[in-house]
């Protein structure tokens, strides 16, 4: 089973973080990765989290703390 954890990501959860995304985007909030569905707001499992925005590490071209 391919995992969608990173260390480096997971170094980061709880942390406000800076995001760039491969298709050239850029977010910044607090970094927090679902474990399980979570209602209301309908956050998906193996994702990680950052206000308005839900990612795999695929998706993460660099991260840094802010």
């Amino acid at each position: 089973m391919m995992s969608h954890r990173d260390k480096k990501l997971d170094s980061l959860i709880g942390k406000k973080v800076t995001v760039a995304f491969t298709d050239g985007s850029i977010t910044i909030g607090v970094l927090t990765y679902i474990e399980k569905f979570e209602e209301p707001d309908y956050l998906k499992p193996g994702y990680y989290h950052v206000p308005g925005t839900s990612f795999r590490k695929s998706h993460v071209k660099a991260i840094f703390e802010s």
